[in-house]
């Protein structure tokens, strides 16, 4: 149903975490590929059995699965986010969503998060690090915010 694209992976740690919150979704077959873009931490993608891409656009062509979801290495879905994405894929069909930054720290974090919130909603220019769950086919209008949140 997802192939999910991990972008940045030039940590194996952060890479770790970003795997670890998918790892549900993907027991449960929500999730059937990942793809990581980065060949820093290529071995550490290749144990955990993710497919290897030179780039954004080469891992979302590579993709199989009709929906992605694109993340930043060391992003991590909140627990429950596939209920969320499932309801965006079924209520949604072909229209992109985006999860909610949420970071760690204090009134900066507090700051970026609106930041982000802006930028992906009224301006419609979500990033990987927002967790952009898209269509394969490119979808039309803005992302409409999903019930869950990415914490980085």
């Amino acid at each position: 149903m997802i192939s999910v694209v991990i972008t940045d992976a030039v940590d194996a740690d952060a890479l770790a975490a970003t795997f670890a919150s998918l790892n549900t979704a993907a027991t449960d077959g929500f999730v059937r590929e990942v793809l990581v873009v980065g060949a820093e931490a290529a071995t550490a993608a290749e144990e955990a059995g993710a497919i290897i891409a030179s780039d954004l656009d080469a891992a979302c062509a590579a993709a199989r699965q009709p929906w992605l979801l694109i993340l930043v290495a060391g992003a991590r879905l909140e627990v429950g986010w596939e209920q969320a994405a499932w309801r965006h894929v079924r209520e949604h069909p072909g229209r992109a969503g985006r999860f909610r930054l949420s970071l760690r720290g204090g009134p900066v974090a507090r700051l970026e998060e609106a930041r982000a919130e802006l930028e992906a909603g009224l301006l419609g220019r979500p990033r990987p690090a927002h967790g952009l769950l898209r269509p394969r086919a490119t979808p039309g209008g803005r992302p409409r915010r999903i019930g869950a949140r990415v914490l980085a």
